[in-house]
């Protein structure tokens, strides 16, 4: 029988306790801040379906790990770090109609930003309220006021506004990993926006899948953006490759029953330099329902350091 992904039965606030623990845990005051995730399809689901008996989608867990304070998730797949600015309201483009008429339209970004499907937010243009939708192939924006035709100018996502005061997890930049000097100068744009950088910022490195092994120019991109975001925000940078690269991070916690150190493909792994296979899912793209809660568990205990829990 496979181990529980879960763990221990959790509390509502999603912390594991017994039952003699139960009155007094309920009795304690609770962090009600807001919490928004922003990235892309790591952040956004992984293969969370995959190999474990239960979905585990990182969001979600974290939702009730933090319930009653709300989770936002801003994550969207396939999205480049610059979509992450745009979505935040830090990349203001202008946006051109591509007619006068009313409702919906399509619009054409200056600087361009190359579209992706599912990404969606209330924005303003010029002024114009109403809702920025993408395919995978155009921007559209729909004005609030069905009657009302979209100008040309600036334009503003609201989601910077709504996540004001909130704290952020920021897992951005792995599908443009190579422009390190661009993934490191948006990842600190979304550092610099929060209402306070030093305290209410986690950013999360990037893992090597079997496409970034040591050599390769992926791999070493990864690398250099890891190292340099260790260095600049000190314990509000996890460190994900390295845990995975870790015996005794892979020996414990909700991964423990795998027992990943006793398998060759765990220690083949290590030495190419990155994630094991059984954390891995079925694309070798995304990390699997065990490597999403093998995340969530380190997220946990920084969380929990940081004082956030």
């Amino acid at each position: 029988m496979p181990p529980n992904p879960a763990g221990p039965v959790p509390s509502e606030g999603g912390t594991s306790i017994g039952t003699s623990a139960a009155s007094d845990f309920f009795s304690l005051p609770r962090d009600t801040r807001a919490l928004t995730c922003w990235g892309s399809s790591s952040m956004a689901f992984g293969r969370a379906d995959e190999a474990t008996p239960m979905t585990a989608r990182l969001s979600d867990r974290l939702a009730l790990a933090l319930a009653p304070a709300p989770v936002a998730n801003h994550a969207v797949g396939a999205t480049l770090s610059i979509h992450s600015l745009l979505q935040r309201g830090l990349e203001t483009p202008t946006a051109t109609p591509a007619s006068s008429a009313a409702g919906t339209v399509r619009i054409a970004l200056d600087p361009e930003i190359p579209p992706r499907e599912g990404i969606e937010f209330p924005a303003d243009i010029a002024g114009v309220a109403g809702r920025v939708t993408c395919s995978a192939s155009a921007w559209s924006f729909t004005p609030e006021d069905p009657a009302a035709a979209a100008p040309a100018g600036v334009l503003t996502s609201h989601l910077g506004t709504e996540s004001a005061g909130s704290r952020h997890l920021l897992w951005i930049g792995k599908n443009n990993i190579r422009d390190v000097q661009g993934v490191l100068a948006h990842t600190q744009a979304m550092w610099d926006a929060a209402d306070s950088p030093a305290e209410d910022t986690l950013v999360l490195g990037q893992w090597p899948t079997p496409s970034d092994p040591h050599g390769s120019d992926t791999g070493d991109a990864l690398r250099a953006v890891n190292a340099e975001q260790a260095s600049r925000y000190g314990d509000h940078f996890l460190d994900i490759a390295g845990a995975l690269a870790d015996p005794e991070a892979l020996s414990r916690g909700p991964v423990a029953a795998l027992r990943l150190m006793e398998q060759g493909g765990t220690h083949d792994a290590i030495a190419q330099g990155i994630a094991p296979p059984d954390l891995m899912g079925s694309d070798d793209i995304h990390l699997n329902g065990w490597g999403n809660l093998f995340v969530l568990d380190l997220l946990l205990q920084r969380m929990k350091e940081l004082r956030w829990l």
